[in-house]
């Protein structure tokens, strides 16, 4: 996790990180929030996807490609650095 982005919750779960280097911010919702905050815990994708499982109902089957996508973007995007 870049240690400069900010994330602020929001209503219902929902939040916003906030990149203060590139003025970039992007909404998430109550997944990539648990998601995000699974990533500071150091645990791979399938991990993490594990715990989505286990805490959300109705999960789908392409939960891990989803995050794995999500995480993508975020690397992009300069939110943080990731090996996948």
């Amino acid at each position: 996790v870049n240690p400069v982005v900010v994330l602020r919750k929001e209503f219902d779960e929902w939040a916003v990180l906030f990149n203060p280097d590139t003025a970039e911010a992007v909404g998430i919702n109550p997944v990539g929030v648990a998601s995000w905050e699974l990533l500071d815990q150091q645990i791979d994708i399938h991990e993490i996807a594990d715990t989505i499982r286990q805490d959300f109902a109705d999960v789908p089957g392409s939960a891990t490609e989803e995050i794995e996508t999500f995480i993508t973007d975020l690397v992009e995007r300069g939110f943080l650095g990731a090996e996948l």
